[in-house]
């Protein structure tokens, strides 16, 4: 898999960098969770982590988000699609569009 991500900052001329690795994904017992396993290099550097993506509001038509990666850090973002069908991600120094 070949995608696109910003980072940092909100103004349209942020900073353009890809990854490549590969992604599944799968429910979790009862369907209220997609569990996300990605294996990916971002930077030159290789990631594996998990995202538990679940808890929607209603009010926003948000997801929350939370990422687990072999390095010990822990990430909460929020995720949502828009009318054209691309996937958003916001949170602490990520904003993708995939």
């Amino acid at each position: 898999m070949d995608t696109s991500i910003f980072e940092h900052g909100d103004h349209p001329d942020q900073q353009h960098s890809s990854f490549s690795g590969t992604d599944t994904c799968e429910w979790t017992p009862g369907s209220r969770f997609l569990l996300h396993k990605a294996d990916v290099t971002m930077h030159g550097e290789r990631t594996e982590a998990i995202e538990l993506i679940g808890e929607r509001k209603p009010e926003t038509r948000r997801y929350t988000m939370r990422s687990f990666d072999n390095q010990g850090a822990y990430t909460q973002m929020e995720a949502w699609l828009d009318e054209a069908g691309a996937f958003h991600i916001t949170g602490t120094n990520v904003r993708a569009v995939l």
